[in-house]
This record gives C-alpha cells, sequence and structure tokens, in this order.
C-alpha cells in the first residue's frame, strides 16, 4: 500500500512540475518561425536562372533555405551564352559569409571549366 501511495505522490509531482514549466522551446520555435527566410528571394541584384538543370536548381534551393544564403554565377544576360558557372552557399551564420562561399564555389568551377563560358562570378542574389 505504500508503494501505490508512492508511486501516486510521484506521479502527481511529475505532473504537476510539468504543468509549472512554461513551454520554452515553442517561443523558440515560434521566433525561428517569424525570421526564417524560406521562401523569399531576397536582395536580388541579377537575373537568376529558371528551367531545369544543376544552376536552377540551385536557385530553388537557395529560395527554400530558412537562413542566410547566397547564389553566384557567371554572367547569364548574355543571349549567346547558354553555359554558365554558379556556385551557392546555404543556410550560414551571415550573408557575408554566404556571399563570399557562393564566390568561392563558382569561381572553382570556372577554373574546372575554363571555356564552358562567358564573364566572371557575381553574386546574383542573397538574403
Amino acid at each position: 500500500m505504500k508503494t501505490k501511495l508512492f508511486t501516486g505522490m510521484i506521479a502527481a509531482t511529475v505532473a504537476a512540475t510539468a504543468l509549472a514549466v512554461p513551454p520554452v522551446l515553442n517561443f523558440d520555435t515560434a521566433q525561428a518561425q517569424a525570421t526564417s527566410l524560406a521562401g523569399k528571394k531576397g536582395n536580388v541584384k541579377r537575373r537568376l536562372p529558371r528551367g531545369h538543370g544543376a544552376c536552377p536548381d540551385a536557385v530553388q534551393e537557395y529560395i527554400k533555405a530558412s537562413g542566410h544564403s547566397a547564389y553566384a554565377s557567371t554572367s547569364i544576360n548574355d543571349f549567346n551564352a547558354t553555359n554558365y558557372i554558379c556556385g551557392s552557399a546555404i543556410n550560414r551564420k551571415s550573408v557575408k559569409e554566404a556571399e563570399a562561399l557562393a564566390l568561392a564555389s563558382c569561381e572553382a568551377g570556372a577554373k574546372k571549366w575554363k571555356y564552358a563560358y562567358k564573364g566572371k562570378c557575381e553574386i546574383h542574389a542573397s538574403k
């Protein structure tokens, strides 16, 4: 009988403690949702590619990203040029870091495929 009473007291104490603790996680989640960048294009400086392929897919991932991100590409405004190199950085600590990493990614591709594109790597969008 004492065991049952003791178990009941623990359960009552646990239930009372659970009710008394404020839901801190919910506030953090609400704040994260309020500041989410997901679905936003951010600061678009140059034309973004559309359609299918690695670079348009990278743009879609950039748009879906909830944190600071950037997309860089060589020139895509020249309609005679069908090839271009791109790079992106998703969910970084700051816009500056995302832009630096996206440019580095694009420039690494530009070194690898030297004659497959026109222009230099530039930031096309960041958030």
